[in-house]
């Protein structure tokens, strides 16, 4: 049995069941980083991007300060995955070095 590909935009929903957000609550950047397991959690950590350049070394030094320190308190025995999306500071030949 072949199941049809359902595809729905904006149009297709009726305007009562959307949410109108005025177009600038988009407008300022909020970086976050937290360790989440099934056990355990730690405390978010914020970088502003308008205030803070977020480069390589920005996020080494972010993992060394504070997520890794926490992910390391909760698994000392270091078995804990870190997972990251394909931003620049994240696929930087010195991030991935430092891993």
């Amino acid at each position: 049995m072949h199941t049809p590909k359902i595809s729905l935009s904006k149009s297709d929903i009726s305007p009562e069941r959307l949410y109108p957000f005025p177009r600038s609550r988009f407008l300022e950047k909020l970086m976050v980083n937290i360790g989440v397991s099934w056990n355990r959690k730690t405390n978010i950590f914020f970088i502003n991007p308008q205030k803070t350049k977020v480069d390589q070394n920005c996020y080494i030094d972010l993992l060394n300060t504070s997520l890794l320190r926490a992910c390391r308190r909760h698994y000392p025995g270091n078995d804990f995955e870190l997972l990251q999306d394909s931003a620049p500071s994240h696929r930087a030949k010195v991030m991935q070095q430092f891993l």
